[in-house]
């Protein structure tokens, strides 16, 4: 994952970053932002699955 951190680079279009991870750490990125949803907003964890297609679902 710290590689993928290294190596991101800012989005074309909008405020995002883009960081090339595997699956497992796409997987344990999106379980994170259902984490932060419970305590905060879901915005991200939204956002991430509508442009992944991952999403944790308990």
């Amino acid at each position: 994952m710290a590689e993928a951190v290294r190596t991101a680079h800012r989005a074309a279009q909008g405020s995002g970053w883009r960081l090339h991870v595997t699956t497992p750490q796409l997987e344990s990125i999106a379980y994170a932002l259902w984490l932060e949803a419970r305590a905060h907003s879901v915005d991200s964890a939204n956002r991430l699955a509508r442009e992944s297609g991952v999403r944790h679902d308990p």
